[in-house]
């Protein structure tokens, strides 16, 4: 998902810090590129990392959702996966 439709859940939810696509701009309206690497497959677990080892956060009590064989390397960085549909 990309942040703008993401940021408003994570503020009803009480989270500080979203890690989604962004999607590029150019004189006020969206290109359709994004900003940097696509938040898919193998990205996920990459930006996942980052944060965690910024933030301080041991991965291993960390918990993830995931609905797709895409978020495979995301569910495998943390100590409690879980598959949902």
């Amino acid at each position: 998902s990309v942040d703008f439709v993401v940021e408003p859940l994570a503020k009803e939810l009480g989270a500080s810090r979203v890690i989604a696509n962004v999607l590029e701009e150019e004189s006020g309206k969206f290109t359709g590129r994004l900003v940097g690497p696509a938040v898919a497959d193998d990205e996920k677990r990459v930006r996942i990392e980052a944060f965690a080892e910024e933030a301080g956060y041991d991965l291993a009590g960390c918990a993830a959702y995931g609905d797709s064989y895409s978020d495979l390397p995301m569910l495998s960085c943390v100590g409690e996966p879980r598959v949902v549909s």
